[in-house]
């Protein structure tokens, strides 16, 4: 199995059944650890989905913790090189 397949099937497992303080540290791992991984940002919108409050106004257009993990993406996309070792 992929390594990156087999990433994302941890991060949905943790997801559903670990705290949050356990599966955000992951997710933020797993998008600095992999070049392009843009499945955080329906990993977020799963867990804005399954645990997010009865906001309204913009947050039901937009889930908030998709977002936060789209800015995430784009900002670590330069700074991908100087924090990545290339083993």
């Amino acid at each position: 199995m992929n390594i990156r397949l087999g990433a994302v099937l941890v991060l949905l497992l943790a997801i559903i059944f670990l705290p949050y303080w356990l599966y955000l540290p992951l997710l933020g791992a797993a998008m600095i650890a992999f070049p392009f991984f843009w499945e955080a940002i329906l990993l977020a919108l799963l867990v804005d989905v399954l645990y997010g409050g009865g906001v309204g106004g913009v947050a039901q257009l937009l889930s908030p913790m998709a977002f936060v993990a789209t800015l995430l993406l784009i900002v670590l996309l330069p700074l991908r090189e100087r924090i990545r070792v290339n083993v």
